[in-house]
This record gives structure tokens, C-alpha cells and sequence, in this order.
């Protein structure tokens, strides 16, 4: 398997059918796509933006703009 998705798929099926842990849980998902986001809403902000103000939703101008988008 060469394709990223594919191969994340993958872990997460297999952790699930043998019971053991994914290669990324959650939490680690989680800080990944703050700091992806973290500059987004400092690029919207005009300023410096902490990953874990983006992680506990204290910075979320950015994401307010996709919600809208998607209605939610």
C-alpha cells in the first residue's frame, strides 16, 4: 500500500481487528492538526498563536469560518 489514506486506514482497521493501540491515537491526531491550524489563525489574526489555544478551541476564528461554511 503506497497511499497515505490507504495506509492510515490500514493501522486504524488493523488496531481495531487485533486490539491494539493505532500508530496515532486521537490525542496525538488532535496536536497534529492544531499546529496545522495554529497557522491559519495566527495568519487571520495578525499575530503569534499558540498550538494549544487552537487544540482547546480558545483561538478558533478560522474554524468559525468553516462552520459556517458547513452550517454547524
Amino acid at each position: 500500500i503506497t497511499d497515505a489514506f490507504a495506509i492510515e486506514q490500514h493501522d486504524f482497521f488493523h488496531s481495531i481487528l487485533s486490539g491494539t493501540p493505532p500508530e496515532v491515537d486521537g490525542r496525538r491526531g488532535l496536536r497534529a492538526m492544531a499546529v496545522c491550524y495554529a497557522f491559519c489563525e495566527s495568519s487571520l489574526a495578525g499575530k503569534p498563536v499558540k498550538v494549544d489555544a487552537v487544540e482547546n478551541g480558545t483561538s478558533c476564528e478560522f474554524q468559525r469560518g468553516i462552520d459556517a461554511w458547513l452550517e454547524i
